[in-house]
């Protein structure tokens, strides 16, 4: 799902016909229950986006955004972007997009998953004269921080981080490209340069405390720079398929118990965690951890004289 996704916004993916045939054999294997996801992914970005076509043609703004509406139940959990600082311009067309959403969809709710889309920002450098441009394709985050530099062309890396919202860990993981990639170096760590200078030996890490100095005078061979993409740790992910994986075990524990009646412990650990096998590969510790807490839910019990005996409670 995780690669599907970033292939399917990153319109990278070499035809959605091709992903639909191969979701297609993934569901004759696996069952339609495996599949219905991925699926719903597809139809999102296949079915079409009347509030988003009518925000294209009535925006004002200055700039193009264009949204693409998913539905929230077929998409990984996104990067939590809630504390993220849009500039205003930015802000006042999300908010107006929010707005005419509501006005067709009042039931639902509306979250913009910064961290999935993309962004082009056009720089202007002094080396090379007045057509000293460039478009830098990056991940909005990675643009949201370049946008900074235009407020002040020095910033400390905490204080970069506390102006886009985002943790010192993460914004010095966002712009590493623009400080060690050679295709698009626009930012210079100034304390490791003087490091260097000073005959120290350092490594390509961005600490919090470190100075960031944009760079003026950045040139290329190409208009259009790439930036490479960065994916950034989601602990609340891992909390969510956590939280998706007990589900499985529990609906697969008591499948198998209610089929069976009575049942070994072992027994019913080792089937749960072959039937489990073909979505994850799970900890034999969480399975006898579910198994405990089905039995506190009265869904099965222990056999009086056999502990390790279980029997299914209709």
């Amino acid at each position: 799902r995780t690669l599907l996704a970033r292939r399917l916004l990153g319109e990278s993916s070499f035809s959605n016909e091709s992903e639909r045939e191969f979701i297609g054999k993934l569901k004759e294997s696996r069952g339609p229950s495996y599949t219905n996801k991925f699926e719903g992914m597809l139809t999102d970005l296949a079915t079409p986006d009347d509030v988003s076509r009518e925000f294209a043609a009535r925006s004002k703004a200055s700039f193009d955004l264009e949204v693409k509406t998913l539905c929230h139940g077929h998409w990984l959990p996104p990067f939590q972007t809630a504390t993220v600082t849009l500039p205003p311009l930015l802000r006042s067309a999300t908010e107006d997009f929010v707005a005419l959403y509501r006005s067709k969809q009042s039931s639902r709710k509306v979250d913009f998953a910064l961290a999935e889309g993309t962004m082009t920002v056009r720089g202007f450098f002094s080396k090379g004269g007045k057509d000293a441009w460039y478009d830098f394709t990056c991940n909005t985050l990675q643009g949201l921080h370049l946008l900074h530099f235009n407020a002040s062309d020095t910033w400390k890396c905490t204080d970069l981080a506390s102006a886009v919202g985002v943790s010192p860990a993460d914004c010095a993981q966002l712009i590493k490209p623009y400080v060690f990639s050679s295709s698009c170096r626009v930012i210079i760590d100034q304390t490791l340069a003087d490091d260097h200078k000073a005959g120290k030996k350092i490594r390509k890490i961005i600490e919090p405390e470190h100075t960031l100095v944009f760079n003026g005078k950045f040139v290329s061979k190409k208009k259009a720079v790439k930036v490479p993409d960065v994916q950034l740790k989601e602990t609340a992910n891992k909390a969510a398929i956590d939280v998706g994986r007990k589900h499985v075990l529990d609906a697969a524990i008591v499948r198998i118990m209610k089929t069976r009646k009575t049942m070994k412990l072992q027994a019913l650990v080792l089937e749960t965690e072959a039937q489990a096998r073909r979505m994850f590969a799970p900890d034999p510790r969480l399975t006898k951890k579910r198994i405990e807490h089905l039995i506190e839910q009265d869904y099965m019990e222990r056999d009086e004289t056999d502990h390790g005996l279980l029997h299914y409670v209709a």
